[in-house]
């Protein structure tokens, strides 16, 4: 299951160079005027699926990999990273670069002084160069001029609020599955206005919230669907409690993660163990409820690798 999905991720990047490479009149891998006119596989419905196949992919190819192919780990980067960013999707782009960040750490670790320390500049000049190509790549592949604008994380924020207030009133047993999507701006569930303003973020990121405030009051008279664009919330809105028991253990795995990776632990599931320390990003911007059979398959992967570990360990 893990070289398919690896496989499907060459795939996309193929497409990526295409999507690249033709005219728009003749593109069949480009979203809509709506969607921002992003890179879309033909293999998935929109190009926040498609960037999460790619960051699968890209973590299944280091995990699976010989050593000889990890060696080569910064040309890999290269094209995956040239066909996420097609997806001009910045919480893929995001989850993709924190994944490179956790990957150099742990090969800047040396028990040997002298080497760790050299290694721990070699990290910082490789932090500093793929950060700069991710940025420079961005600023000249993608068309979108506010990539760095902070409207789109103001309306993930909005969202977010919005998704907590629906939580606490459809608790305990929550309001059934799809209806995340239904009462986001359901005007049976009111409006709290006075919770969304931040006082410490300074006028004008609160000149941004209450415009957001108003687009919320148009969209609630009309009683519009839309995504909560958060997969916790997904299941917290749909399923209730156990919606909050099923957020919590993903956070639970991926803290852990975290943790691990920090404590600096050998063995070789750390590429597994970004991802998933990384995946919060993901997950916390966009809806992925459908889709979390694949983060099954990623955490079935690790925990074999952790058995395997264990046996060779008791060995």
């Amino acid at each position: 299951t893990l070289e398919f999905i690896k496989n499907i991720s060459y795939f996309m990047i193929l497409e990526s160079i295409i999507f690249f490479t033709i005219p728009d009149s003749l593109n069949i891998f480009r979203s809509d005027f709506e969607a921002g006119y992003r890179f879309v596989s033909l293999l998935t419905p929109g190009y926040s699926f498609t960037g999460l196949f790619i960051v699968l992919g890209y973590t299944i190819h280091l995990h699976l990999g010989s050593l000889k192919s990890k060696q080569k780990i910064f040309l890999i980067f290269l094209f995956f990273g040239f066909a996420i960013i097609q997806t001009k999707d910045r919480a893929s782009i995001l989850t993709f670069m924190l994944i490179n960040l956790f990957v150099l750490y742990k090969s800047s670790s040396s028990k040997d002084l002298f080497l760790s320390f050299f290694k721990k500049i070699t990290f910082v000049v490789k932090l500093i160069l793929m950060l700069s190509i991710i940025y420079f790549s961005m600023t000249s592949f993608v068309d979108r001029k506010n990539i760095l604008s902070i409207t789109s994380p103001m309306d993930r924020y909005m969202l977010f609020v919005r998704g907590l207030s629906i939580t606490k009133e459809i608790l305990p047993i929550g309001a059934g599955p799809g209806s995340q999507v239904r009462l986001m701006y359901n005007s049976a569930i009111p409006f709290d206005e006075e919770i969304y303003n931040i006082a410490f973020m300074g006028e004008s990121v609160n000149d941004v919230i209450d415009s957001f405030k108003d687009d919320s009051r148009k969209r609630m008279a009309s009683n519009l669907t839309m995504s909560p664009h958060n997969t916790y919330l997904d299941y917290t809105i749909s399923l209730g409690v156990v919606g909050i028991l099923i957020s919590l253990f993903i956070l639970f795995v991926q803290f852990k993660s975290f943790f691990l990776l920090m404590i600096n632990r050998g063995g070789g599931a750390y590429f597994l163990e970004a991802m998933f320390a990384s995946s919060f990003i993901i997950l916390m911007n966009l809806s992925f409820i459908n889709s979390m059979w694949l983060f099954i398959i990623m955490y079935r992967a690790y925990k074999i690798n952790d058995l395997q570990s264990n046996k060779l360990y008791e060995s």
